[in-house]
């Protein structure tokens, strides 16, 4: 199933939940003693993280009543604001692969993109975890593990609109040769290319429909031959700002991948990628104009050269 690649834009910040028997706090949202513990600590390695609820459970030991009216966060996406993915997870409970065993014992657990737990086929969660019986160790964990995502990384996960759009063109190509020669359907390729070889001959067309082939083919076949052979050209472009300064990421990406990502300051961005940004930035996200880019979202474009 492989790993999901969450963006921070789209982790949901509402918690519904009574929280008047709730003593333990991370970040506003109630949670367990033990994981409160662990995103403090985490925060202290970490100083610009967050964290927003992912998973919960119900109930909350108040004196000697168990409300099950309060839910306590189980685990936390951990991210930092002006990322576009979410870094990982962090937990406490029971994270095994049944994980209503309530005798199981409970664990430290981080989740990430760089981990591969062998232990577990890769369509389970757990190959992405690791979990610990101790704070300390669950700490240093998340310092390996909970790191940002490189410019290439986010290239390449949101590079699947771009490469679908960009390819898009060709169905759109094969579908005007389609209808161009539909009254002579059976086989249009082996049909356009005796229509080829008999005019290079210099054969005059009699029938009406190849008359009209004749008059419509160098602009439909030059298109055809152009957008069948499409080559993924574009730029990763990501700003962000940096006190008074926007700088701006930018990775040549290409259908073999990505180049080793530049930083400038936006005002030595080329005015013909600036324009093509511009046109860009009023579309909504996913959007794609063909010859320009795409939007990924309001400091994140494609452009294409």
């Amino acid at each position: 199933m492989g790993y999901s690649h969450v963006r921070v834009s789209e982790v949901k910040t509402d918690w519904n939940s009574d929280m008047a028997g709730a003593v333990d706090f991370v970040d506003g949202y109630p949670t367990t003693k033990e994981l409160r513990m662990f995103a403090e600590e985490v925060r202290r390695k970490m100083p610009k993280v967050k964290f927003i609820p992912q998973l919960h459970l119900w109930g909350v030991v108040k004196g000697d009543a168990f409300h099950t009216d309060v839910r306590l966060a189980k685990t936390f996406h951990v991210y930092i604001p002006d990322q576009i993915f979410v870094l990982g997870e962090i937990g406490y409970g029971n994270f095994s692969v049944n994980s209503t065993d309530n005798s199981a014992p409970k664990t430290y657990m981080v989740q990430s993109r760089k981990i591969n737990n062998e232990k577990y086929g890769n369509y389970r969660d757990q190959f992405y975890m690791t979990t610990s019986s101790t704070l300390p160790k669950a700490v240093r964990s998340a310092s390996t593990y909970l790191s940002p995502y490189s410019i290439q990384e986010c290239a390449k996960i949101l590079s699947r609109s771009i490469k679908d759009n960009v390819s898009s063109t060709v169905s759109d190509a094969k579908a005007k040769v389609h209808i161009l020669t539909s009254p002579i359907r059976n086989s249009h390729t082996a049909i356009m290319k005796e229509f080829e070889n008999l005019r290079a001959q210099g054969v005059k067309f009699i029938t009406a429909e190849f008359q009209e082939l004749e008059r419509r083919a160098d602009e439909v076949l030059e298109n055809y031959k152009e957008r069948t052979r499409p080559r993924l050209d574009a730029l990763y472009i990501h700003f962000r700002n940096i006190g008074e300064d926007t700088y701006v990421d930018v990775c040549e990406f290409d259908s073999e991948g990505g180049s080793q990502p530049t930083t400038i300051l936006m005002s030595e961005l080329p005015p013909e990628i600036q324009g093509k940004v511009s046109v860009l930035s009023i579309l909504t996200n996913g959007q794609y104009v063909e010859n320009v880019g795409e939007r990924v979202d309001a400091t994140t474009y494609w452009v294409l050269k």
